[in-house]
């Protein structure tokens, strides 16, 4: 198995994720959630989906869209772990918190916070549209559109925004 996932892991140097077989994808997937609950002993499907979806280098990050196929839990524990009153007490605050979110990701509330922090970064800012969720706005005279879907923006990435924010 260390064989294949050096092999994999070579190919992900060249390669997107994109060109690995299904159960390639599953066995990196497998892998870096082991390195992840290593560290971190208790993750909830959100923070999974943001540790490998939304960081590291591009062609390392696993689509948030096959979570429901890779993931059949809601909450990944280290094993030796899952019985410890601490670990249980986390776990329980973590999924509540992540309940909290879905059930307001959408809210007025929730898009009002996500345009003042939009506030910081672009001028003469507007919001286009609620659903989907789009904020309008310049940086540096730049017309800049951002799309917003659960609570982060798609669009413009964020290496392009950084390249936008890079030219002022």
């Amino acid at each position: 198995m260390r064989n294949k996932l050096k092999e994999i892991q070579k190919k992900l140097n060249k390669q997107p994720i994109s060109s690995l077989s299904r159960e390639e994808v599953k066995l990196y997937f497998d892998h870096r959630l082991q390195n992840l609950i290593s560290s971190k002993k208790v993750l909830v499907r959100n923070e999974l989906e943001y540790l490998l979806g939304e960081t590291g280098p591009g062609n390392l990050r696993i689509e948030p869209d096959l979570f429901r196929l890779l993931a059949s839990k809601g909450s990944f524990i280290q094993s030796p772990f899952e019985n410890i009153p601490e670990i249980k007490k986390l776990k329980a605050q973590k999924e509540a918190a992540e309940k909290h979110i879905e059930k307001n990701i959408n809210a007025s509330e929730t898009q009002n916070l996500l345009t003042k922090l939009f506030g910081n970064y672009l001028q003469k800012i507007k919001v286009a549209s609620k659903e989907p969720f789009v904020i309008e706005g310049e940086l540096n005279t730049i017309p800049v559109t951002c799309l917003i879907k659960n609570g982060g923006w798609i669009l413009p990435n964020t290496e392009l925004f950084s390249f936008l924010k890079s030219l002022s």
